[in-house]
């Protein structure tokens, strides 16, 4: 082949090789221009190189607009960052290949983007520096949604109710400060949980929690009362407000939970007192009305004896009709009485003043000690009872009902009675009995002797003693018990007085 066929040769190779680099240029711009991330290199000069359209459209110029300018000072950075950015650079002309920075760019329209930037550095054979490749992405609204999530969840967190989310499967996915705290777990170990673990009422009924699936998918949120339990195996009531969110293909149960411990103490109470009044229409409609109604017939008829002669009979007759209206408003004023108090204690704060028990006790033996004394009976007291910190009143009314009904109701043929101050059931309490060696308390009325207007058989008195007894305790915090023990005993706890208060 002659010179002439070598030169075409050699003319056609290059061609193909210019061809070859042609469409490599081109398959290289269409991967650099439509890369995920905008791409920006500067030489050692700083001198801006290259810059792809994701680049252009993260900052809003066009490339010919950018090329051939220095990057530290096309305005592109917010002024608090151009020296950081400064010192990145410095970093690589020092000897490092890669380095990780967050920047703050100003678009050509003003608006500010938050970029996180990974630049690579590359070198000469000699390791000379000879670009910088700038890696950047966009994470503004990335930063927005983390921050809203934080405010969020330092919300949440910081919330007075429970709040869970819970996956279709029941798989616990969240759970705030409170949620942990009041179920004894820490974060980690409830994110190891069901809801299943947790949730009394799940456990008692397997049905609910396929029923509470259908309806937030039917309704999207609702209300409903649960049984919660703690990890120690406490049981207490909520009330969880449910809502639905679908996630991907699946969904979640976002559940706002009170605890209603404290509401469901409230109704209980409110029952009671609903009870107490009821028991306060029967009194008044029945045992108040006897003694009145009896006295009333008895002056009917002292006003009809008044027009006869004033004979020994007449004169007997109106006696007995006297004795009958004492009686009747004798029964009347103990009654009132009765329930006057009852409803003061109910009504009464606890107050913190120095009761000396002893005193106390004294003065209502000094007042009712004489039935007792004629029965040869004996009563013994601790020398020293302690000092409670309460209302002296109701110290008064407590122990009074309790010796009274100690001394009223003991058949014994040796009646005797002990007031006892007993280990400390705790700090800061005082723990009494109060005993005799009576019949005791039937099995029958045991659970119900505290109950206003629950009176035993034979019983004379109001039937509200006792009960007088029970707020009085519960008042102050304390607990009382009553037990056979070789006659009817009564055992309670009172607040020791401090001058530091409760």
């Amino acid at each position: 082949m002659g010179k002439s066929g070598s030169n075409s040769r050699d003319i056609a190779e290059k061609r193909a090789a210019d061809e070859a680099l042609r469409k490599n240029e081109e398959h290289y711009r269409l991967l650099f221009d439509n890369a995920g991330e905008a791409i920006i290199s500067h030489d050692s000069e700083l001198i801006l190189t290259d810059i792809n359209r994701i680049g252009c459209e993260l900052i809003g110029y066009g490339r010919e607009e950018l090329l051939g300018k220095n990057i530290l000072e096309l305005g592109i950075l917010h002024p608090d960052d151009v020296e950081n950015a400064a010192n990145t650079i410095r970093r690589h002309f020092d000897g490092e290949d890669i380095t990780e920075a967050e920047y703050t760019f100003i678009r050509k329209d003003g608006a500010e983007r938050l970029v996180t930037v990974t630049n690579a550095s590359i070198r000469d054979p000699d390791g000379n520096l000879q670009s910088i490749t700038n890696i950047c992405r966009d994470v503004t609204e990335e930063r927005r949604v983390e921050e809203a999530l934080r405010r969020t969840q330092f919300t949440v967190d910081h919330s007075a109710d429970s709040v869970f989310w819970v996956t279709s499967t029941g798989k616990i996915i969240f759970a705030n400060d409170e949620a942990c705290r009041r179920r004894g777990y820490t974060r980690e170990e409830m994110l190891s949980l069901t809801i299943f673990d947790i949730n009394d009422s799940f456990a008692a009924d397997n049905d609910l929690w396929e029923s509470c699936v259908e309806r937030i998918q039917r309704e999207g949120h609702f209300a409903i009362e649960y049984r919660h339990r703690t990890k120690g195996g406490e049981v207490f009531p909520v009330e969880a407000m449910l809502n639905f969110f679908g996630l991907d293909g699946d969904w979640l149960f976002v559940a706002n939970v009170r605890d209603i411990t404290d509401r469901k103490a409230a109704e209980e109470a409110l029952k009671r007192t609903n009870e107490e009044l009821d028991g306060y229409a029967h009194i008044v409609s029945h045992d108040l009305k006897g003694p009145l109604t009896a006295a009333g017939t008895a002056i009917d008829v002292i006003k009809t004896m008044r027009e006869r002669p004033p004979t020994d009979d007449v004169l007997v007759k109106v006696n007995e009709m006297l004795d009958i209206v004492a009686r009747g408003v004798s029964r009347a004023t103990t009654m009132t009485e009765d329930l006057l108090t009852l409803a003061q204690v109910g009504q009464s704060s606890a107050t913190h003043e120095p009761v000396n028990i002893s005193e106390v006790v004294r003065s209502i033996l000094q007042e009712k000690e004489a039935p007792l004394e004629e029965r040869d009976g004996r009563v013994s007291v601790d020398d020293d009872l302690g000092v409670a910190g309460m209302d002296p009143t109701h110290a008064y009314q407590l122990f009074a009902n309790l010796v009274g009904n100690a001394i009223k109701y003991n058949d014994s043929d040796n009646p005797e009675m002990r007031i006892s101050r007993l280990v400390e059931a705790g700090p800061g309490r005082l723990r009494y009995a109060v005993r005799d060696n009576g019949p005791g308390i039937p099995d029958g009325e045991m659970e119900n002797i505290f109950l206003p207007f629950h009176k035993g058989a034979g019983s004379t008195g109001t039937g509200i003693g006792l009960s007088i007894v029970d707020k009085v305790v519960k008042l102050y915090g304390g607990q009382i018990r009553a037990y056979n023990g070789g006659g009817a005993c009564f055992e309670f706890t009172l607040p020791i007085y401090s001058s530091q208060g409760p």
